[in-house]
């Protein structure tokens, strides 16, 4: 069964990919109350359909039957942070459970099944590997041939490693890479060389764990900016101590750089429509979008307090699009009355307020974290993936593309 997919994905990676047209996007708007329309049926299984109230594309990608996993209930990606797509956009991957469905990038066709490692992340430098881990070892795995290809380093001095906590990610480049060691009673952040495969800097958390509590002493995930320049942390307390917050250091794992309070919340690594690496989140609980300067914490507001419920994910995975963040909404009890309710859109990076928008998620009020949309585009932006139920708090969940076409 493996060798046969593996044909059948060496057969899509010879095949056109996205990136040999020219991406369109939705117009340039700003963000309004734009009510989802409760008539649209779930679409059928690989039946484009048009978004009736922005006019975009929409292709369910994910079908039990069709994927011959009845029962399951769950067919959808892993994360906001994620990205799904492979490098050159001819590969998407299905990664809520394992093995993960693996779909042609371009008609999104089932073409086989990989079995990924824990946190795997694609490579944006060659479309054929991803990374991941296994245990306390750092491994690259082919999604071809479906096997490990290598085993990058082996960390025996610490018990587990993890990828950023599921919501870590490599510089654009392949460069560098941030972890967490775990040892004892402490973690270590850890700065990892991929192409001279060799640790560049550690810093130790004494008494500190991974998302095992919202206490000062615990981390929430750890993230590599997309220049490879400088390493973000959250932690789960609020705040702007040194447990606290989100903050930034540079690659030697000093200089350390406040740039929100809201621990535990929200956020992505992205690049601004200057160039300059930032973060954007939500400044404070249910406040503003926000992008913050990873070198000086310098804030812009995105958009305001008045137009976003707080239940929001981001994504920057757009890494060939810099200067746009897409955001996504999950229910909560004040959330239908703002403007950014049931939405998929992307934001521009300037301060400007404008907008495209993608789709209404058709998402219901059950607030099972499968069901949350966690909307991640592609990496030049110009489609964008999301999670839903079509409003059937249990029916099943799954994948969604939308694009303009």
């Amino acid at each position: 069964m493996r060798y046969v997919a593996s044909l059948l994905v060496l057969s899509a990676l010879a095949a056109p990919g996205i990136a040999g047209a020219a991406p369109l996007y939705p117009p340039d708007t700003t963000l309004t109350r734009v009510r989802t329309p409760r008539d649209v049926p779930r679409p059928g299984y690989l039946q484009p359909v048009l978004d009736p109230s922005f006019g975009t594309t929409v292709t369910r990608v994910a079908d039990e039957e069709a994927f011959d996993q009845e029962g399951f209930g769950v067919i959808r990606h892993a994360y906001a942070k994620n990205q799904p797509w492979n490098a050159d956009g001819s590969l998407l991957m299905l990664d809520w459970r394992r093995p993960a469905p693996l779909l042609d990038g371009e008609t999104f066709e089932l073409i086989g099944r990989v079995h990924q490692p824990s946190e795997a992340m694609w490579m944006h430098t060659d479309p054929r590997y991803m990374i991941g881990r296994a245990g306390s070892k750092l491994v690259r795995w082919d999604a071809i041939a479906d096997e490990r290809d290598a085993v990058i380093h082996r960390f025996d001095e610490y018990s587990k490693i993890q990828l950023g906590a599921g919501e870590g990610n490599m510089s654009n480049d392949d460069r560098y890479i941030a972890l967490f060691g775990r040892h004892g009673d402490d973690t270590d952040v850890v700065v990892f060389d991929l192409v001279e495969e060799q640790v560049l800097s550690t810093r130790t958390f004494e008494n500190s764990g991974v998302k095992d509590g919202q206490n000062a002493s615990t981390f929430n995930n750890v993230a590599m900016s997309q220049s490879g320049e400088r390493v973000v942390v959250e932690f789960n307390a609020q705040g702007r101590g040194l447990r606290e917050g989100i903050q930034s250091y540079d690659l030697d794992l000093r200089n350390r750089v406040p740039l929100s309070a809201n621990g535990g919340t929200h956020f992505d690594v992205c690049v601004d429509s200057e160039g300059d690496d930032t973060i954007v989140t939500q400044a404070d609980a249910r406040s503003a979008i926000i992008s913050a300067d990873l070198t000086d914490g310098t804030r812009t507001v995105l958009l305001p307090a008045s137009l976003i419920a707080y239940p929001i994910h981001v994504s920057c995975r757009n890494t060939e699009r810099p200067g746009w963040a897409y955001l996504s909404e999950y229910f909560d009890s004040e959330a239908p009355r703002l403007a950014n309710y049931d939405e998929v859109f992307a934001v521009r990076m300037d301060g400007s307020g404008t907008i495209q928008r993608f789709a209404h998620e058709h998402h219901s009020r059950n607030e099972s974290y499968e069901r949350e949309p966690h909307a991640v585009p592609s990496p030049d932006g110009s489609r964008v993936l999301w999670a839903s139920d079509w409003e059937r708090e249990r029916g099943p969940v799954y994948a969604y593309v939308a694009e303009r076409r």
